[in-house]
């Protein structure tokens, strides 16, 4: 046999292998009919009423005058309770 006849007998042989293998190879190998996506709702935003701001009020009437409100605690610069005789209460 000359070199040429050998590989194009190999090559014959190789492919009939792997025809072989395809076609009788597990149904995994093969590709699957994809089922057609059902669509999917699109959310709606209801609108609500907006949220009323929380209301926050502080009130250092019982501080001493000269230190840190109680339950707080200075993390930068120096916060003191300062008497407003002004003040409301």
């Amino acid at each position: 046999m000359t070199e040429n006849s050998w590989l194009r007998s190999a090559a014959v042989v190789a492919a009939g292998v792997v025809m072989t293998i395809l076609i009788t190879g597990p149904v995994a190998y093969s590709k699957q009919k994809k089922k057609a996506a059902t669509p999917e709702p699109t959310p709606t935003l209801t609108v609500t009423a907006t949220p009323t701001p929380e209301v926050k009020v502080w009130n250092f009437d019982s501080d001493k005058a000269g230190g840190v409100p109680a339950g707080w605690k200075a993390v930068e610069a120096d916060w003191q309770v300062i008497p407003d005789p002004t003040a409301p209460s």
